[in-house]
């Protein structure tokens, strides 16, 4: 109850003589008199999330002036209840001051409140407040119901009477339960409706990891802990870490590179038996993984210099691993990087491999070559681009190899230069085993710009030479060899004298089987390419184009004695000033037979060209020299052994000096096809006879 004031008591007492006084005077005399309209005020309910209003006056019925100090909320929750007052602080007679309660409630609750009114001279009055939230009218999640219509979760528009109940755990309905089947009693985040097979257990939920504990841990209705599911006669609580895949189980053999841990040991394609650290399926590898004192020297440029070798602490000098590498082991693995190197193998096999091409670069010091391979060694190079060789005598601007073997796979080899041959490699009395691998910008003072290679044997496979320069054999010399060499391209580069591309001499065999032969130069005979004196020599199914020679044989010199067979090539825009533009065969060349070639557009006295015993049939020449009775020379003539004069009609040919631009393939309407040699032994691969040209023939593609 309000307190009652002694002013209120006096105002109680005295109203007759106020009223008087004021009926005679025009107002009340004396001391201020405070009126409050209210004792209380009662909101009933209020929709949630609205307002209410109601208001109260304060009054002076006194004759002199009342000062209201404050009025404000005293009791009550003060984030429901807001007051606010409107008026003259200081009332005279029948001044009002007009106090605006508002009520906002936020739930559906009881709440009360007091409003204190303090003056100057009646100390102070209350007002209590009373009201109840009720439901809110709103549907704020635009599900059709508002929480006066009975939605208990308004937030949610998946929540209203007579929702369907979902698997969430909540209310969806409002009938005040939550289903029995949306409980999550083990807390493994799956519950009963989800499929939780045992909510009793947090290790059991649909698509748990089996483990051993007899049950259904994965809730797929089958008790696996004791089921073998693929196959390999273990099961998961026998060990199996994958009973998915039937490769990995214990005891298994780990596989490399198969991305299984075929064992279960925990680690995946890692083979180390020995514990070394060096894994069978490393890119090093281990040459003897029983022991651990036997693994492949490590070269990288991480870690304290010298390193050992290991692949913890591996060497950083290349030299290093070379001088430490043993016969049990010889191989090194070079990381990424640049490594610097001028060692010699004497007498060992050693096999060096970088990471690729682009990653690992092996220069040398200046007046250097970086190896030298003698007394029987056998050196194994990959995956490396070896440049910056410059030694100041000898052969081998990068590598000199003498009685000893040398196999370059997957490399790039450029800018060497050798005062002697072999402005590349140099190989004497030995092997050479090339392949995937690129020559270019490499220069001898004497003979074989990119590989010279003398008394030796040379297998050659998808290699490219470019841009290499020397006296005879701009990109290889052979001299007094074996030499094969297929599928290889030699272009752009550089003889002083013969053989722009390659100068194959005296030779006791040559095979040169679908090389791409292009914008070679040599100042005298074989501009692509120059075979003499070999004893015998297959050149077949090239390509010859834009090569230049300064006398004879723009496209194919053959000289000396020569016995061999020049079948299936197509020779165009080759150029000669003395001879041939596209093949020319010379000296004492009985038992040479060039046949089922395809020559066009090429420079000189004539397209192809055979004496000295040689002879030629099945050959086409087209616009090599402009009159027909000199497109072939020598022992050959027009409409003899089949040679014609007429177009061999290319998919493209644009005799523009880019190779690039063209495709020398026969196209389907060629005279050519099925026109060359109706002998067996020349049919093409699909069994018909002969087409003229690199296309066709048992050996074209």
């Amino acid at each position: 109850m309000p307190r009652v004031s002694t002013v209120a008591v006096l105002r109680t007492v005295t109203l007759p003589l106020v009223l008087a006084l004021t009926a005679c005077n025009g107002g009340p005399s004396g001391p201020p008199v405070l009126e409050i309209s209210a004792t209380s005020l009662d909101f009933g309910e209020v929709p949630v999330q609205t307002t209410a209003e109601q208001s109260f006056t304060i009054s002076n019925a006194g004759g002199e002036e009342l000062e209201i100090l404050s009025v404000s909320l005293v009791a009550g929750n003060f984030d429901l209840w807001n007051v606010e007052r409107e008026g003259p602080s200081i009332l005279t007679f029948e001044d009002t001051l007009t106090v605006t309660v508002s009520f906002s409630p936020d739930r559906e609750e009881d709440e009360i409140g007091q409003i204190q009114v303090r003056s100057d001279v009646a100390g102070s009055d209350t007002v209590d407040l009373t009201a109840t939230g009720s439901a809110g009218t709103d549907d704020n999640d635009a599900d059709g119901y508002s929480p006066a219509d009975g939605d208990c979760d308004d937030s949610r528009d998946d929540v209203y009477p007579g929702a369907p109940e979902l698997c969430d755990g909540r209310d969806n309905n409002c009938d005040d339960s939550v289903p029995a089947d949306e409980a999550d009693g083990d807390s493994d985040g799956f519950r009963v409706c989800d499929g939780d097979c045992d909510d009793g257990d947090g290790n059991v939920y649909p698509g748990a990891p089996e483990i051993c504990d007899d049950k259904d841990s994965n809730c797929d209705t089958i008790n696996s802990d004791r089921v073998d599911r693929d196959g390999d006669n273990i099961t998961v609580c026998d060990g199996d870490c994958d009973d998915g895949e039937a490769a990995a189980y214990p005891g298994n053999t780990e596989i490399c590179s198969d991305l299984i841990d075929n064992d279960c040991d925990g680690d995946v394609d890692v083979i180390d038996a020995d514990g070394d650290g060096h894994s069978l399926c490393s890119a090093a590898g281990d040459c003897d993984d029983t022991n651990s004192t036997i693994y492949p020297l490590i070269v990288d440029d991480f870690g304290p210099s010298p390193g050992d070798g290991t692949e913890v602490t591996p060497y950083t000098s290349l030299d290093t691993a070379l001088a430490n590498v043993v016969a049990a082991c010889p191989q090194i693995y070079v990381g990424d990087g640049t490594f610097e190197v001028a060692s010699t193998v004497n007498g060992q096999t050693v096999t060096i491999e970088g990471v690729s091409i682009a990653d690992t670069i092996l220069t040398t010091p200046s007046g250097e070559r970086h190896f030298t391979v003698s007394n029987g060694g056998d050196l194994t190079l990959s995956n490396l681009t070896i440049s910056g060789g410059t030694p100041t005598t000898g052969d081998g601007g990068a590598i000199d190899v003498s009685d000893s073997d040398l196999t370059l796979v997957d490399l790039e080899i450029r800018e060497n230069t050798a005062p002697g041959d072999g402005g590349a490699v140099v190989v004497a009395n030995g092997t050479l085993e090339v392949s995937g691998t690129r020559f270019t910008l490499n220069n001898a003072g004497d003979d074989g710009g990119a590989v010279a290679l003398f008394s030796g044997v040379l297998v050659d496979s998808d290699n490219i030479y470019t841009n290499n320069t020397a006296r005879d054999g701009g990109g290889i010399l052979a001299s007094s060899s074996t030499v094969s060499i297929q599928d290889s391209t030699l272009a752009g580069n550089t003889a002083t004298r013969q053989g722009g591309g390659a100068h194959l001499l005296g030779c006791s065999s040559v095979s040169l089987v679908r090389p791409v032969i292009a914008q070679n130069d040599a100042l005298s005979g074989g501009g692509g390419v120059s075979v003499v004196d070999a004893g015998s020599a297959t050149l077949a199914n090239g390509i010859y184009s834009d090569n230049e020679a300064g006398t004879v044989g723009g496209g194919i010199l053959i000289g000396g004695s020569t016995s061999g067979t020049l079948a299936n090539n197509t020779l165009v825009a080759n150029g000669a000033t003395t001879g041939a533009g596209g093949i020319q065969v010379q000296g004492t060349s009985t038992g040479t037979v060039v046949i089922n070639n395809i020559a066009q557009a090429n420079g000189g006295t004539s397209g192809i060209s055979v004496t000295g015993g040689g002879t030629g049939s099945y050959n086409t020449c087209w616009q090599n020299t402009g009159i027909p009775g000199t497109e072939f020379a020598g022992d050959l003539a027009v409409d003899t052994n089949d040679n014609v004069v007429r177009n061999p009609t290319f998919v493209v040919f644009t005799d523009n000096g880019n190779p690039a631009d063209d495709d020398l393939s026969l196209n389907s309407g060629s005279p050519e096809i099925n026109s060359g040699s109706p002998d067996a032994s020349y049919n093409d691969t699909d069994g018909s006879q002969n087409d003229r040209g690199h296309t066709g023939g048992p050996n074209g593609l």
